[in-house]
């Protein structure tokens, strides 16, 4: 399908076991490498599986699915350089980016609603600053 469309994409195969905790720790992690490996012999490029996975459980996955394993940060286990030397290809953040702007906004907004305006003022983060940020 890939060659087909004449398109470069990577298919990244999702599941869940983890992220809607279906089971207990052995079953998710056989239902993950079983639904992973599904995946990977379907064409799947990547296999994804979000959720709050310890340490034990990301080299099980690594190990047992026959592609390369996507993970979500957690807090379970996100040693960056350790995930990447267990074999783990992609990292995943979520909406944990958007969720930090959200709350960094709303404590702006509760600040100003109090008549305190420094977290305005006082930001150093400018124009020129954005415009080098995005022009790179």
């Amino acid at each position: 399908m890939k060659r087909e469309a004449g398109v470069d994409f990577v298919i990244n195969a999702r599941t869940c076991a983890y992220w809607l905790n279906v089971a207990g720790e052995t079953e998710k992690r056989d239902i993950a490498i079983a639904r992973g490996n599904a995946f990977a012999e379907a064409g799947a490029d990547c296999v994804f599986v979000p959720g709050t996975i310890g340490r034990e459980a990301v080299d099980e996955l690594v190990k047992g699915i026959r592609a390369p394993l996507n993970i979500i940060l957690n807090g379970a286990f996100h040693d960056l350089a350790e995930l990447e030397a267990m074999g783990v290809r992609r990292l995943s953040v979520g909406s944990g980016p958007i969720r930090h702007i959200l709350e960094q906004t709303i404590r702006m907004a509760d600040k100003l609603h109090a008549g305190d305006v420094s977290p305005i003022l006082g930001c150093s983060f400018n124009y020129a600053m954005a415009n080098k940020y995005f022009g790179d």
